[in-house]
């Protein structure tokens, strides 16, 4: 990709990230970052334990904080690629809607991304097939850029954020260790509720990076959403893990109380979709879904 397409794919062609087919996290920080000419690229060297006349890492500059305002460049190592689009400005008001204030957390993180000037987009755009893969190469990055006034994280296309500690928990050799059969889901996978024609719903986002559909479950007065929460979450590693096949017209039974049929979207229902296939799981008993 030539450094001018870079400006037009991002700045010119795509106005968000919702529908992105790769995964893309996002630094959201209060105050403008700036740092020396050699900064990235000596933390980048070390990420890798390159040396410095090293040119198997591949970098591409197109703009920068000192001279633009904008900074656009591509990191390639080995297999993977990110696209690094800084933008000083506040987030775009539908990006902090759907990612931040629908989500479930407490006000004071919604009310500090309210206050973002600057944020910088790493979207994956290399040759893995192994989305976990892919996300462990974005917070790679991701820590090797400055820490000091980043105040969240950002995943647009699971309409989901989290604080910016995670970058040590995902990359940390522990879970380097077991993230292959234990992904950190909750940093990965958007969980909320929605709207539609009156009825409310809970669903999820992002599971379309794993090529897995995302759910949905309509809502009602005292069914428990930390439950159904951990039930997808159950399914979905039962579906990616385990590569189990389901399709609407089945049943799927978690346990004798906890019975569902699949079913695909009617009409009325697709605005729920997102940007892969949706399944709608319908309880054979509600009251298994409730608050004990």
């Amino acid at each position: 990709m030539s450094t001018t397409s870079l400006f037009r794919k991002y700045l010119l062609e795509q106005s968000d990230f919702s529908s992105s087919q790769e995964p893309v996290i996002t630094l959201c920080y209060q105050t403008i970052p700036f740092w020396e000419s050699d900064y990235l690229q000596s933390n980048w060297l070390e990420l890798f334990s390159l040396p410095a006349a090293a040119n198997s890492l591949q970098i591409n500059e197109e703009s920068n904080w000192k001279k633009h305002s904008t900074l656009l460049i591509s990191l390639a190592w080995q297999e993977h690629r990110v696209d690094i689009i800084g933008l000083k400005a506040p987030l775009p008001d539908h990006t902090f809607q759907q990612c931040v204030q629908a989500t479930g957390w407490n006000e004071s993180f919604k009310q500090a991304l309210s206050q973002t000037l600057c944020y910088i987009n790493l979207a994956y755009s290399g040759y893995s097939k192994d989305p976990i893969q892919k996300y462990l190469f974005l917070y790679q990055i991701a820590s090797t850029f400055p820490r000091e006034h980043l105040i969240g994280i950002i995943n647009e296309p699971a309409f989901h954020c989290h604080p910016p500690e995670a970058i040590e928990d995902i990359i940390d050799e522990k879970m380097l260790d077991i993230v292959h059969h234990t992904p950190p889901l909750i940093y990965w996978c958007g969980f909320l509720r929605a709207i539609l024609a009156k009825q409310q719903w809970l669903l999820t986002r992002g599971h379309h990076l794993f090529g897995i559909p995302d759910f949905a479950l309509a809502f009602y007065p005292g069914v428990d959403p930390i439950l159904v929460h951990h039930i997808f979450q159950d399914i979905f590693l039962y579906m990616y893990f385990e590569n189990k096949d389901i399709q609407p017209g089945d049943d799927i039974a978690l346990s004798q109380e906890l019975t569902f049929r699949v079913v695909a979207p009617n009409f009325e229902q697709e605005p729920l979709k997102g940007a892969g296939q949706l399944f709608i799981f319908e309880p054979w008993n509600f009251q298994s879904l409730c608050f004990i």
